[in-house]
């Protein structure tokens, strides 16, 4: 009897757990969300503020979505992850992410879009100190958009104006951009609070001219429109704040910011670590202690920030973020020599007995040391941000070979007669850039240089000489081979397999032997390679000594 009772209970829980695996199915399902309600729920998560939640949100729903299933949503969602991705100065998710915007934007209905992947693609070439291009996507910006009433223009506008030391007329831009929102509220405070950033802009321009009451007043101003659970937004903009009392000598309310900043940190996003580092603030603390003439403090946080720089890369990721560390290298140095003198002289006045005055020397040399290792770091720190900046300024940051000036100084270290130069110049390039766009554009500018560097050999070398030309000098002293070099630089670009419609590259050259220095070696080859332009492009022109030779 009590085996069946036993039986018939085992039978019951078996039927409950069925009972509950179904409706645990039934719920599962119905939590798989269309497009649209995918997309709702990214907005609702941006006007919590949950931006990391909506982020991993917007990456699932782009993995599961086509263009040719909802173009629109599709479209939008890629939108929401190009313009986060640039708040949070992920550079290489939204370079990606705003080229497939802008292949995908090509049709007339979707122009709205193109001009926000424009605006991400400017705002790239502007990191990168290439304002000429980023001048090139505001001009294509401009053929999409009322220019009057586009603040994604505006504002990459006023981020060349800063560039170029010219501040009032970027105020008045960021002017212009503020009266739209006021003429339609909400337009700019909608997901990415662009108007804080706004006001932060203008705020650090005012630091800039050390109008250090204006730059308080737009930070106070960025920081009334920061909803109260928007924690990234709250710990940068306090951090300005903090920095700009700092500056003003107003160093209590400084502190008093420092203080809240901590308290906010950790309920930061982990996106936020990409733009922020918590050492920037100790940074700011360590300051702040030494003014207030708490020098072991100071050197305390000096000493754990040199610590935690050598365990992470945080100087190769954001010099912007320990500004103000870098600015105090040497310094700093003699500050805390002097301050560890004082305290030894101090130390031995003020004990007398052998047992006191060993501890007060084991601390001197403890001391020394942290100072010896820091100063050995700030030596380290130094030559590789020296290297790292030697090799932004000698090569072009779009095709990643020698710039200009780099290839111009190579040139005239040639000893003459042993060797040759080649002007190289992209045949149509204009229409290229007219038929295709300029993101195109970018892309066979890349992709000549790849192959022409590839086509030659390890101890020639190329860089860009402007535009779509390249200049290349060829270690050899020998006609023939420098003609093979050039003819297999000239028949590897014709032979490209482009991915666009009927896009066919060419390239013609000029070759010439390096018989002098200076400008005149570069005007005979320039005019060879115009020799090849007027006899049909796609052409070899050499010459050794006598008169140009057309050579096909």
């Amino acid at each position: 009897m009590r085996s069946i009772n036993r039986l018939k209970k085992m039978n019951i829980v078996l039927l409950n757990l069925l009972l509950i695996l179904m409706f645990s199915n039934i719920d599962f399902a119905s939590e798989e969300l269309s497009p649209e309600e995918a997309l709702s729920k990214i907005e609702s998560s941006l006007k919590l503020h949950d931006r990391e939640s909506a982020y991993d949100q917007m990456k699932t729903l782009k993995s599961n979505l086509t263009f040719e299933q909802s173009p629109e949503i599709y479209l939008e969602n890629l939108l929401y992850l190009v313009k986060i991705e640039k708040m949070y100065i992920f550079t290489s998710e939204m370079v990606k992410n705003a080229i497939e915007l802008y292949e995908l934007s090509s049709e007339s209905q979707y122009a709205s879009y193109r001009v926000y992947a424009l605006d991400a693609l400017a705002y790239f070439d502007y990191l990168n100190y290439d304002n000429s291009k980023a001048a090139e996507k505001l001009a294509e910006m401009a053929t999409y958009t009322d220019i009057n009433q586009s603040f994604q223009y505006k504002l990459n506008l006023a981020l060349l104006e800063i560039d170029n030391q010219e501040f009032d007329k970027a105020l008045d831009l960021f002017d212009e951009v503020i009266e739209m929102e006021k003429s339609k509220p909400g337009t700019l405070l909608t997901y990415f609070n662009d108007i804080i950033i706004i006001h932060n802009n203008i705020a650090n321009i005012y630091f800039e001219q050390e109008k250090f009451d204006e730059a308080i007043e737009n930070s106070l101003v960025a920081l009334n429109y920061i909803g109260e659970q928007d924690y990234d937004f709250l710990v940068d903009t306090k951090l300005n704040l903090a920095y700009f009392y700092y500056s003003n000598k107003a160093y209590d309310k400084a502190q008093l910011y420092v203080d809240e900043i901590y308290k906010d940190f950790d309920k930061t996003s982990e996106l936020f670590s990409n733009v922020l580092s918590i050492d920037a603030v100790k940074s700011l603390e360590a300051n702040l202690a030494y003014d207030a003439g708490d020098y072991k403090k100071s050197s305390e946080l000096y000493f754990e920030l040199n610590q935690a720089k050598d365990n992470s890369n945080a100087v190769e990721n954001s010099l912007e973020a320990n500004k103000t560390v870098n600015d105090f290298e040497s310094l700093q140095t003699n500050k805390q020599l002097s301050v560890l003198e004082q305290l030894a002289a101090e130390q031995v006045e003020k004990n007398k007995a052998q047992s006191k005055y060993i501890k007060a020397a084991t601390m001197i040399i403890i001391l020394l040391l942290v100072l010896i290792l820091t100063f050995i770091w700030m030596i380290r720190w130094y030559n590789k941000q020296r290297m790292r900046l030697y090799r932004l300024s000698i090569t072009d940051q779009l095709t990643q070979i020698f710039n200009r000036r780099m290839i111009i100084d190579e040139f005239e270290r040639v000893k003459v007669g042993t060797k040759f130069i080649a002007l190289m110049d992209i045949d149509y390039f204009k229409k290229i850039n007219d038929q295709y766009g300029h993101v195109v554009g970018d892309k066979v500018l890349i992709k000549i240089a790849e192959t022409i560097k590839n086509s030659l050999r390890s101890n020639d070398i190329v860089g860009r000489y402007g535009g779509e030309e390249f200049l290349a000098i060829i270690d050899t002293s020998d006609l023939d081979s420098a003609i093979d070099i050039a003819e297999r630089i000239r028949q590897s670009v014709e032979t490209i397999d482009w991915e666009y419609p009927d896009l066919v590259t060419t390239i013609s050259i000029g070759l010439t032997k390096v018989t002098q220095r200076g400008d005149g070696m570069l005007a005979e080859v320039d005019h060879l390679l115009y020799q090849s332009k007027l006899n049909g492009r796609n052409l070899l022109t050499y010459n050794v000594s006598q008169p140009a030779t057309l050579q096909e």
